[in-house]
């Protein structure tokens, strides 16, 4: 089933920049459009990366993030020094590998995170080649849109305060387990 009108009257998404809605009130326009079935199926995925099968869109997106998460565990196990070798995985993409080879050299993890969701985005520009008002075009949307969600569910104020009180709970402890050590000795 084609959902021109719905798709075209959709607001443009563009990774980094703002949200021109909330994944709730896209799921509103959807339940007026979308048989029950579908809304479910289009509402099965809530970001985080676990993709349920739900619709070829999501199956897809699951294959790419087990390789995505597979190479990130990778990294990490190597420059822990761990071996890891997990098995050869049914497809490849090399943009991932080439992907991540930047964000790793990132020193900010936000930044790190936005290119490794940078990866995500480039995945679903490619699933929605040949679908451009079927409903693949929509659970597209919709896990575009929970992308650019989740930077704007950052709020900098929030971080800061929640950053400092961290801050003053290990320098708490710190002074504490000093003046211990001072009690001890």
């Amino acid at each position: 089933m084609q959902y021109y009108f719905l798709v075209a009257s959709l607001p443009h998404l563009e990774i980094g920049g703002a949200a021109p809605l909330t994944t709730a009130a896209l799921d509103e326009m959807l339940a007026e459009t979308l048989p029950e079935s579908r809304l479910r199926a289009i509402q099965a995925y809530a970001g985080g990366g676990a993709f349920p099968a739900t619709c070829r869109v999501y199956r897809e997106m699951a294959v790419f993030e087990t390789y995505l998460r597979t190479r990130i565990a990778q990294k990490r196990a190597e420059r822990a020094g761990i071996s890891f070798s997990p098995p050869d995985p049914e497809v490849y993409f090399g943009e991932v590998d080439y992907g991540l080879s930047q964000a790793s050299s990132c020193a900010n993890p936000l930044e790190r995170e936005f290119l490794v969701d940078r990866l995500r985005w480039a995945r679903l520009d490619e699933l929605a080649l040949g679908h451009d008002f079927d409903f693949d075009a929509l659970c597209i949307y919709r896990t575009k849109l929970v992308i650019i969600n989740k930077y704007n569910d950052f709020q900098k104020e929030a971080g800061t305060v929640n950053f400092s009180a961290a801050l003053e709970r290990i320098s708490g402890a710190a002074d504490k387990a000093a003046k211990e050590s001072l009690t001890l000795s």
